[in-house]
Formats: structure tokens, sequence, C-alpha cells
């Protein structure tokens, strides 16, 4: 819910993700718009699980600039406080605004969020981002040979995400999953 008590309580804006991952971003909309977020805020951290909700949304209504507007925004403030985990979510988040853009920066995006997160052992945030990741996932495996980034990714952890993609399923029946970028098709890992 809108107000103070909807800010420091994360379940709203787990179930609004959580709808989008089910195919349904109308009401995650809703929310995000109820909650006043807005794609020009700036960052506050109570907000930020809504914040990453609506870049999702963003990406879904074929909006990549303006979430990645927002997420370098979440970014910069998720560095400035050294908050590991953030930067790994918004990092990944942007490889997906920047394949939607068509920016060759997708591969560097997720190399960052990569080589933040293969020592702490982090999967599922990439895997629930589901088949839109994998393929960008598919994109960075094939660059590896090419790009200095990809390549300083361990192999170990390359395969250990691709066994979560694969573990992951197909997208829900009836919509397209959350953080899906429009146009693009999964190829197979």
């Amino acid at each position: 819910s809108p107000g103070p008590g909807g800010l420091l309580n994360p379940t709203p804006a787990h179930r609004a993700r959580l709808l989008l991952a089910q195919g349904d971003p109308g009401p995650a909309a809703r929310w995000a718009a109820d909650c006043g977020l807005d794609p020009d805020d700036q960052p506050d951290y109570p907000r930020e699980p809504g914040h990453l909700v609506l870049a999702r949304v963003l990406l879904t209504e074929h909006r990549p600039d303006q979430a990645l507007a927002l997420l370098d925004r979440l970014d910069r403030a998720a560095a400035a406080q050294r908050r590991t985990g953030s930067l790994i979510e918004i990092r990944a988040l942007r490889a997906l605004a920047l394949t939607g853009l068509d920016d060759d920066g997708a591969t560097a995006a997720l190399a960052a969020a990569l080589q933040a997160s293969w020592a702490q052992g982090y999967v599922r945030v990439f895997a629930d981002e589901g088949p839109a990741l994998a393929a960008v996932l598919a994109r960075f495996i094939a660059a590896q040979r090419s790009d200095r980034g990809a390549a300083a990714v361990p192999l170990s952890c390359l395969a250990r995400l691709q066994r979560a993609f694969g573990a992951a399923g197909a997208p829900p029946a009836g919509g397209s999953p959350a953080g899906a970028v429009p146009g693009r098709s999964v190829p197979g890992l």
C-alpha cells in the first residue's frame, strides 16, 4: 500500500514482482503508480524494492530507456553505500535494459553483476529474471573469447547459471516473464 507503511513493508513489492513473473504486469504497474513511484525519482533505500519493480514494469512496457535511467541512479546510490546485493540485482536489470536498447553495453553490465556475485554464489537473482536474462547470458558466453570483461568471469560461475536457468523451466503461460525484453527471442542454452 502507498504511504510510509508500504515503503517499509517489502511484501507488496514482492507481490508486484511475483505478478510480473507470472506475466501479469498490469497490477504491478498500478501498484507502482499507487505508491507514487516514478522513473524520474531519486534513489531512496527504503523504496528500492519498489523502484526495482518499476524498472521491470518499464521493461515490460517497452521503455528500456526510462528503466536504464532509473537503474543508473539506483546503481550509483547502491555503490556509494556499498550494498553488494543491490548492485548485483540492479546490474542484472541494467543488462536487460541495455539489451532492449540494442546497446553493446549489456555484456559489460552483466559482467559487472557476475564479477560482484560469483564469489558469494549468487544465482537466484539472475535465474529469477527468466528467459530474457538467459538470452543475455547466452550472448555473454558467446562473447567470452573476444571480450575481456566477459572472460574475467569464471566458467564455473557461468555453468552454474546455465544449470539454474535450465532448472527454472518455461515462462508462465499467458504472458512474458518479468524483465522480458520485447521483440527478443530466447535462444536455447
